[in-house]
């Protein structure tokens, strides 16, 4: 069964407490007449008229009395239908004042569509359940602007992001299909093209999980593991390109276990995030460093370098998706932006706190600190995933 709408059901309650209202009104008013016309009667003997009994007049006075009821009761029939036509009058015109401000703000609201979310609703200034519904409503229509922003520069810088590799494939196979080569230039080709191909690959994965990480569909499995084995394990896989970048490389742990409860796979791309940006922008012959120590409450993994640094403007921004330093540096040398994005939204899934320090020419440090995990008991030890042994 449909309900009725809001305004009919508020005027039926107005009306039914109105009706009641006047019925309450009347009852005593009937009462109180024939109260007083009762105590009329019994005071006759002060009010005897001249040469009639007592009898004679009591007789006349409940005569009266009741002749004077019946006229009373007949003018209230009389007037009820004048009175119920009033009362539902009386309800509709305030039920429709009570609904009035609802009705403009569902007519704001209607006003709203996609093209203009930057429109907000008035907010009354009497501290009242309306103005409590328009700030939240204004409230909700700041998140939904802000999501459908982040969703077009998304889907702008992402095209932006895809149509460079994609172009340059393209050019790259026209320019091989246009005449004849030698091998060594198709070669040549073909490795411009592999390098094209992996940098799509590296965006589209950190573009897919950014777009888990939003859906809350990204799931994390954590497990206690030693932050210093885990620290020797991706510097073991990063010195290789390390020498071949001509780049100094150190891994320096505690000699203590240093425990963190965290996903191994994510925590290791994090790693592997900081170190590929301290790679890229670290010139021939600096240092890289790869740190994990502890102390009483957190352990602390590091990536210093002594790279071209960053200067202190863009720190603020340098955690948001698809932002450059220097957008043409860092295109040719592959970087997609979206790199330290995905690194802070890990490090916040882990309740860690991910900041960076950084001069012009001195180089940058990247600095994650994640709560320490409590030595388990020596029979638990067996259970722990170690880095080393995955």
């Amino acid at each position: 069964m449909t309900p009725l709408p809001i305004r009919l059901r508020l005027t039926f309650w107005y009306f039914a407490i109105l009706s009641c209202a006047g019925t309450a009104v009347c009852a005593a008013t009937w009462i109180l007449l024939q109260q007083s016309l009762v105590s009329a009667a019994q005071d006759f003997p002060e009010t005897l008229a001249p040469g009639r009994s007592p009898a004679v007049h009591s007789a006349w006075s409940q005569a009266a009395s009741t002749a004077l009821l019946h006229l009373f009761a007949r003018d209230i029939l009389m007037l009820a239908p004048l009175l119920l036509l009033l009362a539902a009058l009386l309800s509709y015109w305030m039920s429709r004042k009570a609904m009035n401000p609802i009705a403009d703000l569902a007519r704001l609201a209607h006003q709203i569509c996609e093209h203009s979310v930057n429109l907000r609703i008035p907010v009354s200034t009497v501290n009242d359940e309306l103005s409590d519904i328009s700030t939240t409503l204004n409230q909700m229509l700041n998140r939904v602007e802000a999501g459908k922003r982040n969703i077009e520069e998304f889907t702008a810088n992402a095209s932006n992001e895809l149509r460079s590799p994609v172009a340059l494939i393209r050019t790259e196979v026209d320019a091989s299909l246009s005449s004849p080569r030698s091998n060594e230039e198709y070669r040549e080709s073909f490795a411009n093209l592999q390098q094209e191909v992996i940098h799509m690959g590296g965006l589209l994965d950190n573009m897919l999980m950014l777009a888990r990480a939003d859906a809350g569909k990204e799931i994390l499995n954590y497990e206690v593991i030693d932050a210093g084995r885990l620290a020797r394990r991706v510097g073991e896989n990063w010195s290789p390109s390390m020498r071949q970048a001509l780049l100094e490389f150190h891994v320096e742990t505690c000699c203590a276990p240093a425990l963190i409860r965290a996903d191994l796979v994510s925590i290791q791309r994090l790693l592997n995030i900081l170190l590929e940006n301290a790679c890229r922008y670290t010139p021939p012959g600096g240092s890289i460093t790869l740190r994990a120590t502890a102390d009483t409450e957190r352990v602390l993994l590091e990536v210093r370098d002594t790279g071209i640094g960053i200067s202190g403007e863009h720190l603020p921004r340098l955690f948001q998706r698809f932002y450059r330093v220097d957008s043409v540096r860092s295109r040719q040398q592959g970087g997609s932006g979206l790199g330290l994005a995905l690194a802070k939204w890990i490090a916040d899934q882990h309740q860690a706190t991910l900041i960076v320090e950084s001069e012009i020419g001195v180089g940058t440090c990247f600095r994650v600190a994640i709560e320490q995990q409590r030595c388990p008991e020596p029979r638990s030890r067996k259970t722990l995933v170690m880095a080393g042994s995955v």
